[in-house]
């Protein structure tokens, strides 16, 4: 039977391993020589994660995280039939910031300003960079935008330690941007009962660099305050898009709707006989007056939609 031979450990940390900023994660390379039989039992020192690991391998790469800051020491414990060794390194785990903030007003327009609340803790400095080449150190900055669309807002927030190592996590957000916001005017009237029709319209989206007006009849308008006139009946929408000095634009439509005399006349079917009133309905709208032409040489002119007639001979 030939022997286990004795156990030549050698491993060691990959370069930046003994040290770093949480959550770090360390590897370890193992060149040791136990001839295929031997145990490692490497043990973290890690109270988050107690299970140990252990392999028969005598060439492997190791690898662990540490989620918290502190001193742990690294335990391998190397075992076979004819040998047994134990060795120990240390790793430095330091602090790491946590980043957090707020948005105050997602989905604003193009050249209004959002502000960026800070919430990280344990931090020291901070970068901000907004997503549209450009960047900021303020702790809590404000911000605007030239151009609609979405944008990745990313904080870093740094923790800078006395031996001059630097810990940074970063938290990023999108923050949405739109080029036109629902917009407001007022009306003078919407309902007109007679052609021609003026109308008064005021924007009340202020400040405006420039207003524009579609009154839905073919024509248009300009002007914080217009006034149109309609020429022909029929429901219209008005538009009007008001645009701020930052380029936001402001919309909104509105419906008017002009009328005019109109209506039907509801005649008796049923045949007369000698002289006898005949009674007629008029069914109108948008009038004030009803003139009448009964069709035997005489006229009248009432103001209510029904009158009696009667007619002086057969026809």
């Amino acid at each position: 039977v030939k022997p286990d031979p004795f156990i030549q450990l050698n491993y060691a940390l990959a370069p930046l391993s003994d040290s770093g900023c949480a959550p770090h994660e360390i590897e370890i390379r193992n060149f040791s020589l136990g001839g295929g039989l031997t145990t490692y039992d490497w043990d973290f020192g890690d109270p988050a994660s107690p299970a140990h690991y252990i392999s028969s391998q005598d060439t492997e790469i190791v690898r662990h995280t540490y989620g918290a800051p502190g001193i742990y020491t690294i335990t391998v414990h190397a075992s076979n039939s004819c040998s047994d060794t134990i060795d120990t390194k240390t790793i430095v785990v330091l602090l790491s910031p946590t980043p957090n903030f707020q948005v105050s007003n997602n989905g604003v327009c193009v050249g209004q300003t959002i502000q960026f609340t800070n919430q990280s803790i344990n931090a020291t400095s901070y970068i901000w960079n907004f997503g549209d080449g450009t960047f900021s150190t303020d702790p809590n900055p404000s911000h605007f935008y030239n151009q609609a669309g979405n944008y990745t807002v990313t904080l870093s927030a740094i923790l800078t330690h006395p031996n001059g190592t630097a810990c940074d996590i970063s938290i990023p957000r999108t923050v949405t941007i739109v080029d036109t916001l629902p917009g407001t005017f007022s009306m003078s009237a919407t309902v007109g009962n007679c052609t021609p029709f003026n109308v008064t319209l005021i924007n009340q989206s202020l400040p405006s660099s420039q207003t524009v007006w579609d009154f839905g009849d073919g024509t248009t308008g300009s002007g914080d305050s217009v006034t149109h006139t309609y020429y022909t009946t029929g429901t219209f929408q008005i538009q009007m898009t008001a645009t701020d000095p930052n380029g936001c634009n402001y919309d909104t439509t509105k419906t008017i709707v002009i009328g005019g005399p109109r209506g039907n006349l509801v005649i008796p079917t049923t045949p007369f006989c000698g002289v006898q009133p005949v009674t007629l309905n008029a069914v109108v709208l948008f009038t004030d007056s009803i003139y009448w032409d009964f069709g035997d040489g005489t006229y009248q002119t009432t103001t209510a939609p029904t009158v009696m007639h009667t007619y002086p001979s057969a026809g």
